[in-house]
């Protein structure tokens, strides 16, 4: 294979697997056409960040504690773009997609600034998503930080690690939680004390 063969070839693999995510994505959307919201986290040479796409209002919030330039993650949204493109959501409801899908993206704004040199990006993305949360009723009412808020101090990453070890605890390894895995390691017999406590107990 020559060089240029090789490269024709990575270039066609890269587009298929560009349709596959993209599908993919599709079939996801369409199983949370009834929300008003619908939250993606990504990653991207070891950084976080968090997408709000709101398909009822064309519009994509980019939620950065970095502030990357969005060149970075413009494939992302391209995908984006092809996954309301195959035809998957209702005309009615595309309409407005399938002319210019996804042109309005609001970078960088409404959200905690990491300090620079940190490596914290995981737990802001957490934050995002615990306080996007509550303002998913329109894009407008997204919160406003004033300077003073715009880090996490200690006692917020302290927070964030409880609320996921709580989280772990109670929804992934415990049998009675919403994402146990039934057929993974917890959940052999011999595991059965590591699985089955009282969830009063957490």
């Amino acid at each position: 294979m020559t060089p240029d063969e090789r490269k024709s070839y990575i270039a066609q693999r890269h587009q298929e697997k560009v349709l596959d995510v993209a599908m993919y994505i599709a079939m996801a959307l369409e199983s949370t056409q009834d929300k008003e919201c619908v939250y993606a986290p990504y990653a991207f040479d070891d950084h976080l960040i968090v997408f709000l796409l709101y398909p009822k209002y064309n519009e994509v919030n980019v939620l950065d504690s970095l502030d990357k330039d969005s060149k970075t993650y413009q494939e992302f949204l391209r995908i984006i773009d092809l996954a309301f493109k195959r035809g998957i959501i209702s005309e009615a409801d595309n309409a407005k997609t399938q002319e210019n899908a996804y042109s309005s993206s609001i970078s960088g704004r409404w959200c905690h600034k990491q300090p620079v040199g940190t490596i914290l990006c995981g737990y802001y993305c957490c934050e995002f998503l615990r306080v996007n949360g509550k303002y998913c009723a329109n894009y407008d009412e997204l919160p406003k930080f004033p300077k003073s808020e715009r880090e996490l101090d200690d006692r917020s990453i302290e927070d964030i690690q409880r609320d996921m070890c709580y989280f772990i605890h109670r929804e992934c390894a415990h049998q009675l939680g919403q994402f146990f895995d039934n057929e993974g390691v917890l959940a052999l017999p011999e595991n059965e004390s590591l699985s089955n406590w009282s969830r009063r107990l957490i």
